[in-house]
């Protein structure tokens, strides 16, 4: 079942959750499906204002260089990720437990943070990258032989961090249109109404499995979020 978006979710969350949404269909076959490629069109012809108004996309010098180290940084994080995925398998009880402890790390971090807007990358990164050089991390990195993966990972974190501070300081040339909040709802509804309604009633095989389960990720990764804010303003 392809999961609804949450109205709750914050204008930066959802610029990052309708791309990743773009993106799980952009090479699917719809060509026998002309009902979902026109539920797609009207998503996508939507997209590029409302992230304009939402400042997601911020044209000035530092716009591509942010986009290149984001990309670098999201590949050595995967790596990285993987490397400890794989050793927590390892049949060795004392490897597989130290991995274990490095993904429990990650995982509280939010172990798809690739995924999210650069504003969350920095700040839940920065703390994962943080914890890493604690000494107990240190130690467990060295013992699974992950400093090499690790290093360079917490290099190119560091490299997004200082452009991504720089991007933050210019002024931003975003033309002006309709605020994102107005845009919100329509796009919304759109899937919520429309995509996720049609494939979850009409679509009775499994030709759309992998992008459902890529697109539950995200929102999954998101509905996190709304919980941990409920939870807080409940404190």
């Amino acid at each position: 079942m392809l999961k609804k978006i949450s109205k709750e979710s914050h204008n930066s969350e959802l610029s990052s959750l309708f791309t990743s949404i773009d993106n799980a269909f952009k090479d699917s076959d719809l060509s026998t499906d002309p009902i979902l490629k026109n539920e797609l069109t009207a998503f996508r012809q939507r997209l590029p204002m409302f992230i304009e108004a939402n400042g997601a996309v911020r044209i000035n010098k530092y716009t591509n260089d942010l986009h290149i180290v984001d990309k670098e940084t999201d590949l050595a994080y995967v790596a990285f990720k993987s490397a400890v995925n794989a050793h927590s398998t390892i049949d060795d009880p004392e490897i597989a437990d130290k991995a274990e402890e490095l993904e429990l790390l990650i995982n509280g971090a939010r172990k798809d943070i690739h995924r999210l807007s650069y504003d969350i990358q920095f700040s839940s990164m920065g703390k994962l990258i943080n914890k890493m050089q604690e000494p107990k991390f240190e130690i467990l990195i060295d013992d699974l032989g992950l400093r090499i993966l690790a290093n360079i990972l917490i290099k190119r974190y560091n490299k997004f961090a200082a452009i991504y501070k720089d991007n933050k300081t210019v002024s931003a040339d975003i033309k002006s249109v309709v605020s994102a909040t107005n845009q919100r709802k329509d796009i919304i509804d759109i899937y919520n109404k429309k995509i996720v309604t049609y494939i979850n009633r009409f679509v009775t095989d499994n030709r759309y499995s992998s992008e459902i389960k890529e697109i539950n990720s995200y929102i999954d990764s998101v509905n996190q979020n709304i919980k941990t804010r409920t939870t807080r303003r409940s404190e």
